[in-house]
């Protein structure tokens, strides 16, 4: 590494996380230059992180209803289930095999899920529409919209 050392000086043997007092055989593999930089001018952070693991999609209309600073985790947690449809509905678990009575709590006349999506899709898209800043009243009703969802639920 002396010549290395003399060439390029020692930020270059720092930044490649290395010593001046390696030797030439720790960067060469197969007769094959691998010295890969482990050090960068760049700082790492937890958010320049996880923006390189994340999964990047298009925003969603509804993360403001669902997600505010007052909102209860467990709650927003099962309005997320809601909205994403993955809730275990009594139709979900008769699918898979278990003996569950598929008639609406509700109504009692229809199959449960079928006829609940377009009700659940107009209450969103209301909530969307109507329940859009941080003021109180919507803070309020947000609470009160996934608190209904959540013990409905329960």
């Amino acid at each position: 590494m002396g010549v290395l050392f003399l060439q390029f000086g020692f930020r270059f043997i720092y930044d490649a996380a290395s010593r001046t007092e390696a030797k030439l055989d720790t960067v060469l593999k197969n007769k094959t230059w691998s010295w890969i930089l482990a050090r960068s001018e760049e700082l790492v952070t937890i958010q320049t992180t996880y923006d390189e693991i994340r999964v990047k999609a298009d925003e969603v209309d509804w993360w403001m209803v669902l997600w505010f600073n007052f909102a209860i985790r467990r709650r927003a947690f099962i309005g997320w289930l809601a909205i994403k449809n993955k809730l275990s509905t009594r139709e979900r678990i008769a699918q898979w095999g278990y003996n569950a009575d598929c008639l609406c709590v509700f109504c009692m006349g229809c199959i449960e899920v079928s006829e609940d999506r377009n009700e659940w899709q107009e209450v969103m898209d209301w909530a969307i529409k109507k329940l859009k800043g941080k003021g109180l009243r919507s803070t309020i009703c947000k609470i009160a919209l996934w608190a209904t969802v959540y013990y409905l639920w329960l």
